[in-house]
């Protein structure tokens, strides 16, 4: 037969016995609490669950008690881009083993990824509309009803970034249970009273106020969609595991943290042990990241959100000399490029590290090159292949490193040394933060028997 085009075949196939429905899961911990609480909640047992379609609700609300000074001195708590950021970490375990939460700063991994695998159309539409995706100045303490929804590097992510089986019968894995560290009130902006978000403080008075500020949420649930279907399926899928152990493969990500970098250069080492790693990241920040108070950025050059919060402000403090910085990684001594970098380069490689290729590819959120060094800057380097086809199901082609436990490293030359403006609370000190995907395996066995190969 012609090898024709699906577009030019008439064939049609119908999947009777399939029903579907939306379940609301009530935390087994306190639906309230504040910075640093821990909220948990079980996945549905016994059904067939969409791994993406999971969604976490919160009714957050900021406060800001100070009363220092007069009332031009009053500071409103703002919160950051993304409610995604109000999150520390996120731990996903089966019958008790941890599969997924390895990433101490998950809010920071999730945005470095997130530069690059977003795209501003989803940004600046459903993100913004359920998940506060943009920082807005009005002088108000912020309140509001907010949906997390994209829970990049675990086996509830979406799209390109979800598991290779997306519908999961919670029957055959035991009880999956979510785990959630809230963060601190460090990631807030503040918005002085009478000024733009972004300027500096006016007064002492108001930089203490700042300092005050807090957040909380209420009235915590969770939503998932489960499926039914005909006893065919359950048939063919017991049969299946009597022959042996049915396998899933997601993303997980590590992080490492390198603080008080003071010169122009700075090399940040850590290892890893993958069976596919598949791409690194890496920012760098102000060192006052974990300062609550600090005031929020404006960016000269920003198409959409101008605003980000100096807790998510990773840069490249570009050196003295136009496009001075050079960058290398070093994977068991090779370097990644194997040559000195530029940091145009990494910017250029932001799409390319999601395969976002070609004129119709997708964008990123970074909108001009002066945006990405003061603000988005995020340095990638992708070590997997694209996934090309529905057949592949997250073909696992990264870097194996299992059995090596590779030495890694990250290293910045050329570096300015900055010199903080009076009245920012910026400082001279800085800190790189790094992470890597990995693409684990889950291993599922009879009698809801869980393993994983990381």
């Amino acid at each position: 037969m012609e090898p024709y085009p699906a577009s030019l075949l008439y064939a049609a196939k119908k999947l009777s016995g399939v029903a579907r429905n939306k379940f609301k899961i009530v935390p087994s911990s306190s639906v309230t609490g504040a910075a640093y609480s821990v909220l948990s909640f079980q996945i549905p047992q016994g059904t067939i669950v969409d791994l993406q379609s999971l969604k976490l609700f919160l009714q957050v609300a900021t406060a800001s008690p100070g009363t220092a000074g007069i009332a031009t001195d009053q500071v409103f708590a703002r919160l950051p881009a993304d409610i995604t950021t109000m999150l520390q970490q996120v731990q996903v375990l089966c019958n008790g083993v941890l599969i997924g939460g390895s990433c101490t700063e998950y809010n920071s991994a999730y945005r470095l990824r997130k530069i690059c695998a977003s795209t501003f159309g989803r940004d600046q539409s459903i993100d913004r509309a359920v998940s506060h995706s943009t920082i807005t100045d009005e002088e108000v303490n912020e309140s509001g009803e907010f949906v997390v929804k994209d829970w990049l590097h675990t086996i509830f992510a979406g799209g390109r970034e979800g598991a290779s089986t997306r519908f999961l019968n919670t029957g055959i894995v035991g009880d999956i249970t979510v785990r959630i560290q809230f963060s601190g009130n460090q990631v807030l902006c503040p918005k002085q009273k009478g000024e733009a978000m972004g300027v500096n403080f006016t007064t002492p008075e108001a930089a203490t106020n700042a300092t005050q500020m807090s957040w909380s949420y209420s009235d915590a649930y969770a939503t998932i969609d489960a499926i039914s279907m005909p006893p065919a399926y359950e048939d063919m899928l017991m049969a299946a595991l009597a022959k042996g152990e049915q396998e899933i493969d997601y993303e997980e990500a590590y992080c490492w943290s390198l603080n008080n970098i003071t010169g122009d250069a700075f090399e940040q080492r850590f290892s890893v042990s993958s069976r596919s790693l598949n791409k690194l990241f890496t920012g760098v920040r102000d060192s006052n990241y974990n300062t609550v108070g600090i005031k929020a950025h404006k960016l000269e050059d920003a198409i959409g959100d101008a605003l980000v919060s100096n807790y998510q402000r990773f840069r490249m403090y570009p050196g003295p000399q136009y496009e001075n910085n050079l960058w290398n990684y070093s994977l068991n001594g090779q370097l990644h490029p194997n040559f000195p970098a530029k940091l145009l380069e990494a910017c250029a490689d932001t799409a390319y590290v999601e395969d976002k290729m070609g004129v119709s590819g997708d964008g990123v959120l970074i909108s001009s090159y002066a945006d990405w060094k003061d603000g988005y800057g995020v340095v990638p380097l992708r070590l997997d292949l694209p996934i090309e086809n529905a057949l592949q199901s997250r073909l696992a082609s990264g870097y194996d490193c299992r059995s090596t436990n590779a030495s890694m490293s990250m290293s910045m030359r050329g570096m300015s040394v900055p010199a903080p403006p009076a009245g920012t609370g910026e400082t001279a000190v800085r800190s790189a933060f790094s992470i890597a995907v990995t693409q684990p395996k889950l291993y599922i066995a009879l009698g809801k028997t869980i393993a994983v190969s990381w």
